[in-house]
């Protein structure tokens, strides 16, 4: 029997920089994201008790019908509207509350904080929120580190349903890798602009000296793959006597 690794796999746990155009490749070769599109369509159609039952029947459907019958039926779904994003990060992940707020009230748009989200899921007492409240009472505190990456694109998708009616939204601390990244744009949309604000290391002496290096990995990687598509803008922080103000400037000159 071939054994076919799987997504657990220790050696297929991570997608590197180097991968992502062959992974686009084969996503267009073998049209994953018009199947991707036309599954997850009929599941919010349905809604069946059981997806996986569901989507084990559905594929037989679509086996039978071709890539022919794949291709014409998701021409025939609904266009969703594709929001405009902007990603909002720091040298740490931080949030940038107050620069994000900032914008938010400049430029109208409107500003999303996964901290905040968290809260506000838990309160509501969906089952999204109860899953949220059950990890947070197993590790005493819950922030969007410890959050895994499903969640957080359940929280972001539903909080852009919910506010269809901008156009425009600020992401402040998100995402945290480019797995995230990439997560987001599959199933959400591509960001407009990666806005990160660059601070020293000394002005977080609080942080260790392993969290300071894994941060500046993921923004590394973050950097090479955004920069490389033209949405990569870097801003100096609070730093050398620079005001917020002056930091605002800045960016006024990109979004302007």
């Amino acid at each position: 029997c071939k054994h076919h690794p799987t997504m657990l796999s220790p050696n297929h746990s991570s997608i590197k920089y180097s991968q992502i155009a062959s992974i686009n490749e084969y996503l267009s070769r073998n049209n994953i994201k018009p199947l991707y599109a036309n599954l997850v369509y009929h599941l919010t159609l349905y809604q069946p008790n059981d997806p996986v039952e569901f989507l084990i029947q559905h594929l037989k459907v679509l086996r039978e019908g071709g890539m022919d019958a794949l291709l014409s039926s998701a021409e025939g779904l609904p266009t969703l509207k594709r929001p405009k994003v902007i990603f909002l990060i720091d040298s740490i992940f931080s949030k940038q509350s107050l620069l994000g707020r900032q914008l938010a009230l400049k430029y109208k748009f409107y500003y999303m904080q996964l901290d905040a989200l968290i809260e506000k899921e838990i309160y509501s007492d969906s089952d999204l929120g109860k899953e949220l409240d059950d990890v947070r009472r197993e590790n005493k505190w819950l922030n969007d580190r410890k959050l895994e990456k499903s969640h957080k694109m359940q929280l972001l998708s539903k909080e852009l349903q919910l506010n269809e009616d901008h156009e425009d939204f600020i992401v402040d601390g998100f995402p945290g890798t480019l797995g995230e990244a990439l997560w987001f744009e599959q199933d959400i949309c591509e960001p407009r602009f990666v806005i990160f604000v660059n601070e020293r290391r000394e002005q977080h002496p609080d942080v260790s000296d392993d969290d300071w290096k894994q941060c500046q990995s993921h923004i590394m990687y973050l950097k090479e793959y955004y920069a490389g598509r033209n949405k990569w803008v870097e801003i100096d922080g609070e730093r050398d006597g620079r005001s917020i103000d002056e930091v605002m400037r800045d960016i006024d000159e990109v979004l302007v």
